[in-house]
């Protein structure tokens, strides 16, 4: 789209916003009860804007937070498991070794953990 016809578009919308409460004010002059329920209406949305976005923040950074210290235990949990499938790996190299086990994994399935250990690219290595 065109810059020009963006801003005019973009002007013609304050235009309607601004105008149509400007327009109902000038030609049907409203009594007190409007006004009574202008401000009423608008004591109300601030109020609402003062203390529903702190307590909305509050709620937020707590659920992150609590992400944050799943994905680091996460991390660390897999972090070990790496270096526990590494040390059985190693392990295996011995050829008088045949079943090695760590947390109960039998040498089958801590070759296929390594590997998908390695596949799911989390950075551990």
């Amino acid at each position: 789209m065109i810059k020009s016809a963006e801003h005019f578009l973009w002007a013609l919308v304050a235009i309607i916003i601004i105008g149509s409460p400007l327009t109902y004010l000038i030609a049907f002059y409203p009594g007190q009860a409007f006004w009574d329920s202008v401000f009423s209406g608008l004591i109300s949305t601030a109020a609402a804007l003062i203390g529903g976005i702190p307590i909305a923040l509050a709620i937020d950074r707590a659920l992150k937070r609590k992400e944050m210290i799943r994905q680091d235990q996460e991390g660390y949990h897999s972090t070990a498991r790496a270096y526990a499938l590494v040390a059985a790996v190693g392990n295996m190299a011995d050829p008088a070794v045949f079943t090695v086990t760590v947390n109960n994994l039998s040498t089958f399935q801590v070759r296929a953990a390594l590997e998908e250990l390695v596949t799911e690219k989390r950075g551990v290595f």
